[in-house]
């Protein structure tokens, strides 16, 4: 008995290996464009399988393209995706990139890596500073930063400090919808975008200034929320090749500028979205979707369930509606590409708190190239292959 247990397990640890080594295989020489629609069924389960042993096995090998490199004239904008160790690899990578100065803007942080990256830039003498939402103040993790004395703040408002950026040394540029935690790099669907502008970078900096030195009154909160000043140098830059425009919310009225780009969708409008509870946003989609525009969208299913999501409105007007597969974490992105040539994304999810009282931030890019690298993005969701 104990030999046919073990004639057993070997068989199937055999099966396993070659199952294994058979959808890489796949996944390296039989690009999705190329499998017939009747057979893309069957694909896309071979690749949820590699990628679910990649993912418990740990293994050294990347999972979909979670990091892509634009090389565009103006400078490269690196793009990451999670869940993968890459985007926690690149945001370290990124901190200790600094020389001189580094600021982070986080809702939430307790990633062991980049609290210890963090507190040993500031034992080299750059300028760390970080701003964190208080109900994450008492994170184990955050102890690692008091200790080694890196300046930190908090807001303390009922509102959220909703933000994920850092800048460093005036020049690079982190942003996304990637907060730096555990949950953030192994279990939620996340983005993340860096790159290189002393424009952009200044934008960031004001805002985090305005943060840092804000001022609490009896009747006012100065630097945080709705009464923060709508300051931002340069809210519209061109690159060679590209251009972006960047807001912060809510002093930038950001729900009007989605709506401009929505309005002007003439193919295809691809959501995807944690919380999309907005009624303007919904209607303008709609409205879109009458003029002959394919709407395709993702939902979290937490949030696609309550009453105030869009979910049931779009599917019920005709829209692509999905849950997400992700059952380990959240789908957590905030991105709308439109015509696959713009895309939005940052930390704003589509809802009245994001619009009228969190702190936000947004880049809506303008770059067919970038928008293809979202869209790889939005199919592996979609369809579910990420090996959750």
């Amino acid at each position: 008995m104990v030999r046919k247990k073990l004639t057993k397990k070997k068989l199937s640890l055999l099966f396993g290996i070659v199952a294994f080594l058979f959808s890489q295989l796949v996944v390296v020489f039989v690009p999705y464009g190329s499998v017939p629609t009747e057979l893309r069924p069957v694909y896309d389960g071979i690749l949820k399988y590699r990628n679910k042993v990649v993912n418990r096995l740990n293994l050294p090998i990347d999972l979909y393209s979670t990091q892509k490199t634009a090389d565009l004239a103006g400078g490269k904008v690196n793009i990451y995706f999670a869940p993968s160790k890459t985007i926690s690899k690149a945001l370290v990578d990124f901190i200790k990139s600094s020389k001189d100065s580094l600021v982070v803007c986080v809702f939430e942080l307790n990633l062991p890596e980049v609290v210890h990256a963090l507190a040993d830039q500031f034992k080299n003498g750059v300028d760390v500073r970080v701003i964190v939402d208080e109900d994450y103040k008492n994170e184990a993790e955050m102890k690692v930063l008091y200790d080694a004395g890196v300046p930190v703040r908090f807001d303390d408002r009922s509102a959220f400090m909703h933000n994920k950026f850092a800048v460093a040394d005036g020049l690079r540029v982190w942003t996304g919808s990637y907060n730096f935690t555990k949950n953030g790099t192994y279990k939620n669907d996340n983005n993340a975008i860096s790159l290189e502008s002393e424009k952009l970078a200044e934008n960031y900096l004001s805002e985090f200034h305005e943060m840092w030195t804000h001022k609490k009154g009896f009747f006012s909160d100065e630097g945080f929320g709705p009464k923060s000043a709508a300051k931002t140098p340069n809210a519209k830059i061109t690159f060679s090749e590209f251009e972006l425009e960047n807001y912060f919310s809510p002093e930038d009225i950001i729900e009007p500028k989605i709506l401009r780009e929505i309005d002007a969708a003439q193919k295809s409008i691809h959501i995807l979205a944690f919380s999309f509870t907005s009624d303007p946003i919904e209607d303008i989609v709609k409205r879109k979707m009458r003029n002959g525009v394919i709407v395709k969208a993702l939902f979290h299913g937490s949030g696609a369930k309550t009453e105030y999501s869009a979910y049931e409105g779009l599917l019920k007007d005709g829209a692509d509606c999905k849950i997400s597969f992700n059952r380990r974490g959240v789908m957590h992105h905030k991105v709308i590409i439109i015509d696959s040539k713009v895309v939005i994304t940052g930390s704003y999810n589509f809802s009245k708190n994001a619009s009228e009282s969190n702190d936000e931030n947004i880049l809506i890019i303008r770059s067919p190239h970038i928008a293809r690298i979202y869209e790889e993005e939005f199919q592996r969701c979609m369809r579910g292959i990420k090996g959750y």
